[in-house]
């Protein structure tokens, strides 16, 4: 971090030290926090996000109508 101070440069390259800073020593306290779905909503996004594709609509769209 003391080259960003030394040197009087562009933005973009006072951004480009600090990604570079950042990446090679991550602070210390990031905690991702995972958002806990129920067991229904899970399925859901399942079918929707993993198993439906153009092929499987029938298969996919029944069983999210029957949970309606």
């Amino acid at each position: 971090m003391r080259k960003k101070v030394a040197l009087n440069v562009d933005n973009r390259y006072k951004t480009l030290i600090e990604n570079a800073f950042y990446y090679s020593n991550p602070p210390s306290n990031q905690n991702i926090v995972r958002e806990t779905r129920p067991p229904k909503h899970e399925y859901i996004r399942k079918l929707l996000y993993k198993d439906l594709n153009k092929v499987s609509t029938e298969k996919v769209g029944f069983p999210i109508f029957a949970m309606s």
